[in-house]
């Protein structure tokens, strides 16, 4: 599988190197078992074009040529571009699945777009790797429902061809970067990323949930959004091999953190906890989820934050896009904390094409902070080779005083993400429960939606407890189960998490890997008590745990 700042299959473009420029005059659930096969995507003959049609799409629709053709013989994309003379395309080199491209007009600066098409394969891999283009019309269409409910942080969606795998969609000008990139390249803090991702997670959950579908729309988005073969590679890829020794694609680690693996592969309580959450990701059918959430399908600025890359959708238990962010963000917590907290070496006006650019997932961007409103604090990695982290050395000319003052700004980075993981749980349960507030309880009885389904059902009244909300004792559940196995993974599994890279010092690595397992553990701990307890301890309880479990700065 292949992955992309945390994504077990993922298309971002990250970068511009190697980039190709085009210029053109317009003419029922299974017993979970720890130990599986290697992930198998081919798909039924039934469900591929024929290898003709295979070939006719993959030579006309996989260069930047092809893609300035077809776009400039669909009239509402040539409306979108206002075309003056000349437009580009630039396609990005490192998408996995998908061939992505930015199409702009050279002579006009506001006209821009993203086009992809997904062949049915893996563009890294070839027809090695089969892939259903149903993965497209999956992002289309997850997009499309979840814009309609949170539009300020889900591109739009302009075009798209089924016959042809291909969508065309918003552009997201600088200065948007992925926040992983934000985090850990540029040191950013951004002031309104839990305001933005409590807006998309409470409007995404609760309007595909049962508390407004009716089990009829439930049941026919379950088999809409069914991503069959993305959901088993994504159950094997974040899930089971990670923890199955048996599984040979696992990284090499560093002996100490290679010693932690192989107890966690033995330890029977985890085993117990990760069968549970297997059994939980396969057979519950709670909203639509984004399937791989994390800080590198969030591009952020200070004042507007969007998800992309929804190829993954389904519909799936809501603590497992939950617990997927909380991962993540506690990864970044965690290696922050080791990461070295030199300055800022790229100027924050590179122009397009530079290292700088190159970094924020969009062709021609500016990565730098566009103001300090935008931003708590700013400075580069680095650091010795020794282990310690000497900060005369990192400073070049001996500044004690600088390098106190980049370690300070460091902390107040660490600290604004923990206090921005309790503001975004503490407004995406306040944000659910105001949408439950607001729903027309007349209409959805009429319509035997939301709560009143149990009713028609021949239930016993209306019980609105029964249905899942993320302060609920088992999406909570759920939301530490799936953050630890999720930290598990991109520590010990196939693909690290990203920022691991920015610490340069392997004995810092490794530590700051034993500590992201040691938090891992305690979600798991966590997870039982509330299992146990039928209760949800809150946010704030768990960065209270985490900072209990990492008492030592470095820098």
């Amino acid at each position: 599988m292949l992955v992309d700042s945390g994504g077990p299959l993922c298309s971002t473009p990250t970068c511009l190197a190697n980039s190709r420029h085009i210029h053109c005059r317009i003419p029922a659930a299974a017993p979970v078992r720890l130990r599986l096969r290697q992930p198998n995507l081919h798909f039924p003959a039934s469900s591929q074009r024929s290898a003709r049609e295979t070939q006719v799409t993959a030579a006309a629709l996989t260069a930047p040529q092809s893609i300035l053709d077809y776009v400039s013989k669909q009239p509402n994309l040539m409306e979108c571009l206002h075309p003056g003379k000349q437009l580009e395309a630039v396609e990005f080199q490192d998408g996995k699945l998908n061939h992505v491209f930015h199409v702009y007009c050279r002579d006009n600066s506001s006209s821009h777009l993203i086009v992809k098409h997904a062949p049915p394969y893996a563009k890294c891999l070839g027809e090695a790797l089969q892939l259903s283009q149903e993965r497209l019309r999956i992002e289309v269409e997850a997009m499309r429902t979840v814009h309609g409910h949170a539009p300020d942080h889900v591109p739009t969606i302009h075009h798209y061809d089924a016959e042809q795998s291909v969508m065309a969609m918003q552009f997201l000008a600088a200065p948007h970067m992925k926040v992983m990139l934000g985090l850990h390249r540029h040191g950013l803090c951004y002031p309104h990323l839990a305001q933005h991702v409590s807006s998309l997670l409470s409007a995404s959950l609760f309007y595909t949930s049962a508390h407004v579908l009716s089990p009829g729309d439930m049941a026919a988005n379950a088999q809409r959004f069914a991503n069959e073969a993305i959901v088993a590679a994504n159950e094997r890829v974040v899930l089971t091999e990670p923890l199955d020794p048996m599984c040979k694609a696992n990284r090499q680690l560093s002996p100490a953190v290679e010693e932690y693996a192989e107890t966690l592969r033995k330890d029977a309580q985890v085993l117990q906890d990760l069968e549970e959450c297997v059994r939980s990701y396969r057979n519950k059918k709670e909203a639509l989820l984004h399937n791989d959430l994390h800080t590198g399908n969030l591009l952020a600025t200070a004042t507007s934050t969007y998800c992309i890359d929804w190829e993954f959708a389904t519909v799936g238990p809501m603590g497992f896009d939950l617990g997927c962010l909380l991962g993540v963000l506690l990864l970044a917590y965690v290696v922050l904390r080791y990461q070295p907290a030199t300055e800022v070496l790229d100027s924050p006006h590179q122009p397009p094409g530079s290292r700088d650019s190159r970094q924020t997932g969009r062709p021609g961007l500016l990565s730098h902070p566009n103001s300090e409103s935008s931003v708590g604090s700013v400075f580069m990695e680095g650091g010795t080779q020794d282990g310690r982290q000497s900060m005369q050395a990192a400073d070049g000319d001996g500044s004690k005083g600088e390098s106190s003052e980049r370690a300070h700004r460091r902390e107040q980075q660490c600290e604004w993400l923990l206090d921005a993981l309790c503001e975004l749980w503490s407004m995406l349960d306040l944000k659910f429960k105001r949408l439950q507030e607001e729903v027309d309880t007349k209409e959805a009885a009429s319509l035997g939606r939301g709560q009143h389904a149990f009713v028609n059902a021949g239930g016993d009244g209306p019980r609105s407890a029964a249905l899942p909300t993320p302060a609920s004792s088992q999406v909570w559940a759920d939301t530490l189960g799936f953050a630890a196995f999720c930290m598990i993974r991109l520590t010990i599994g196939m693909h690290a998490y990203p920022g691991y890279e920015f610490i340069h010092n392997r004995v810092l690595r490794s530590r700051a890997e034993v500590d992201s397992l040691n938090v891992a553990v305690e979600l798991l701990a966590l997870r039982r008590k509330a299992l146990k307890e039928d209760s949800v301890c809150g946010m704030q309880h768990v960065v209270a745990e985490v900072r209990n479990k990492l008492t030592c700065l470095v820098w």
